[in-house]
């Protein structure tokens, strides 16, 4: 029941406190070189540029972001990291990247195996939020440590891989973080976080509007053995199958056979209700209920991802902060008055309870979602 305990609080004032009580600068030196603050300022132009979309963003993944900054509480690591999903995924659940890596965190299926992630036919715990935040956070403390504590080196080896710094490391004989010859995307990866930082410690001075911290539903994690149908599920939670499924991706067929346990993310009021009527193993059967497919990451117009960014610092020649340089074909995303990019109201991360999603609010992709290389 490991998983089942992982999201309960451990810091009071954490939760009381809210945004503004949280220390997100806590690993950042006080010092930086001025190329840092170079990117840092790019970075949070470009954020202020869509400032709405991002209070959009926090508002709705505002429970996702809780639970998640309770596990990096109780873990005594640094908050920075509960902003990571916002340049991963956007806070989505149910995204997939053309490399293959999925969830919340952006996992690759080797990274997710060695760190003990079920990933079958049926379940991929990727997509799992309880599930998939064990097996980054534990990544991202054991890239710490292999970094000796600089968690610059730590975040940038997340993006691009352990083998990738040490080798920057080697060639530049050198170990500050801003002057390793990175991949263009990690060389933004750091500065963007960093940037989001910024703004959420100075959230007054910079206009933004931050969510409740207690905003949205109160999510639980519980562990069910199957066979299970997630139709069953839902009618013992009382709950619509299409909310079941939004929060919990990770089930990709509505049969789950027995030989394992499964984690569920469910309302608090819901996981009472299966709580005082757990369900039973079922026998097998054949149901053809489709199961929503996940969202190509190429496909959202999102201008918070890392991996949809273009390169930004040239040398010498200036900063590119133009909306058209960020952003991908699929259209612009304006602060107001504009249509949402997709992925954000087309597919919401938590509605409100009883409220069925209608076709406008999922809509599957065209072709094949998958991991493609």
């Amino acid at each position: 029941m490991l998983l089942a305990l992982m999201f309960l609080p451990t810091n009071p004032a954490l939760a009381l406190g809210g945004w503004q009580s949280i220390p997100w600068l806590g690993i950042v030196p006080p010092l930086l070189p001025p190329e840092a603050r170079t990117r840092i300022a790019a970075e949070k132009q470009l954020l202020l540029a869509h400032k709405g979309y991002l209070e959009n963003r926090l508002q709705q993944a505002q429970p996702l972001i809780r639970l998640i900054g309770q596990e990096v509480d109780k873990r005594r690591l640094p908050a920075l990291l509960i902003l990571l999903p916002v340049i991963e995924s956007g806070y989505r659940l149910d995204v997939v990247s053309p490399k293959g890596a999925a969830g919340v965190w952006q996992l690759m299926p080797a990274t997710a195996t060695r760190y003990g992630v079920p990933q079958t036919t049926s379940y991929d715990g990727r997509l799992s939020l309880p599930i998939a935040t064990h097996a980054a956070l534990t990544y991202l403390s054991d890239l710490s440590k292999q970094f000796n504590g600089d968690w610059l080196l730590a975040l940038a080896a997340y993006n691009c891989g352990e083998n990738r710094v040490k080798g920057a490391l080697q060639d530049a004989q050198q170990a500050s973080y801003w002057q390793l010859p990175l991949p263009d995307e990690t060389k933004r990866y750091v500065p963007r976080l960093l940037a989001l930082a910024e703004l959420i410690q100075s959230a007054e001075r910079h206009g933004l509007n931050l969510p409740a911290w207690q905003e949205g539903d109160e999510l639980v994690a519980r562990e069910y053995t199957g066979p299970l149908w997630l139709s069953d599920l839902a009618h013992r939670g009382n709950w619509p199958l299409a909310r079941l499924e939004l929060l919990n991706p990770a089930f990709r067929k509505a049969w789950l056979p027995a030989g394992m346990s499964y984690t569920l993310l469910l309302p608090r009021d819901q996981a009472k209700r299966l709580d005082k009527k757990p369900p039973r193993p079922v026998k097998p059967g054949i149901d053809t209920t489709p199961i929503p497919a996940l969202l190509p990451l190429q496909s959202l117009s999102d201008p918070l991802l890392i991996s949809h960014v273009a390169p930004l610092y040239g040398d010498g020649e200036g900063v590119d902060l133009s909306p058209r340089a960020v952003m991908p074909n699929k259209g612009d995303v304006l602060d107001s008055g504009a249509r949402a990019p997709v992925g954000l109201e087309a597919r919401p991360l938590l509605l409100p309870i009883g409220k069925q999603p209608t076709t406008e609010m999922i809509r599957k992709p065209a072709g094949k979602a998958g991991h493609s290389g």
